[in-house]
């Protein structure tokens, strides 16, 4: 599952995870349509951005979490602040990446977080 508020972003993701032969259950741009795909389908790994159309990720992240544990979360931050790295830290998701990071990141990261470990990147603090 791949929750992103720009629509273009979500597809842009979705085409990279399918590629790299993952299926993909659903796009949303945000928390509440995200919740209802993700409780239909019941994806292995949902993708949130930090920034959606209706909450912050991170407090989707809590939502997720709290309806089924053993989903992996995987936070996509837009940038590496001290302020979002804390915040998707405390979030509880499995992982968390830089969506100007590598394509490959992306793949490696989401069949890590399907097979229950925890996903991070490097990240360069300004």
């Amino acid at each position: 599952m791949v929750v992103d508020a720009d629509p273009r972003d979500c597809r842009r993701i979705e085409l990279v995870v399918r590629s790299w032969g993952h299926p993909v259950v659903g796009c949303a741009g945000g928390a509440q349509a995200a919740l209802d795909v993700i409780e239909k389908q019941r994806p292995r790994v949902a993708l949130v951005g930090m920034d959606l159309l209706d909450a912050a990720g991170s407090l989707l992240v809590r939502q997720l979490l709290a309806a089924d544990p053993a989903l992996g979360v995987v936070l996509v931050l837009g940038e590496s602040s001290a302020d979002a790295l804390h915040e998707a830290m405390a979030s509880g998701a499995r992982g968390i990446m830089l969506r100007s990071g590598p394509v490959a990141d992306l793949a490696s990261g989401i069949v890590t977080a399907a097979e229950g470990e925890c996903v991070a990147t490097q990240v360069n603090q300004d």
